[in-house]
């Protein structure tokens, strides 16, 4: 989107558009650009050629980190935890699957998918372990 001014001194705000994406426009819209172009209010640039249609890449913000780190909950799939719901519940069982905004959960009574924004703890289950059993018999 550029500014320049029309005749009367007034500023105007012009969207430039690629023949590639007017080219992908329904001819309902099509007409719509054709008006906007007569009107000088629009104007169709020249494709770069190949490439063009790249995501721009994310800004660096700083000392923020642009990767994405695991989340916490990825980190403890394929092991026994602990979940406490929102509204208090407790939830155990082995947590086997975490997606975007669900994580999947094998208890003892079935198959469980918790929506994340319902989580307030996860903690993994300290199985204890078993030390030697005593020797039987006697002297």
């Amino acid at each position: 989107m550029v500014t320049r001014h029309d005749a009367t001194g007034t500023t105007v705000a012009v969207r430039d558009i690629s023949q590639r994406e007017f080219d992908a426009l329904v001819p309902a819209q099509q007409a719509f650009y054709r008006d906007l172009i007569k009107q000088g209010r629009a104007r169709i640039t020249p494709d770069a050629g190949p490439g063009t249609m790249v995501p721009e890449k994310k800004r660096d913000r700083g000392d923020r980190q642009t990767e994405r780190k695991p989340a916490p909950l990825d980190r403890l799939v394929g092991r026994q935890v602990r979940i406490l719901l929102t509204n208090g519940q407790s939830i155990e069982g082995t947590l086997t699957e975490v997606s975007q905004y669900e994580a999947v959960l094998a208890t003892a009574t079935g198959t469980l998918i918790v929506f994340k924004h319902a989580i307030t703890t996860a903690e993994e289950m300290k199985i204890p372990e078993q030390g030697p059993t005593p020797a039987a018999g006697g002297a």
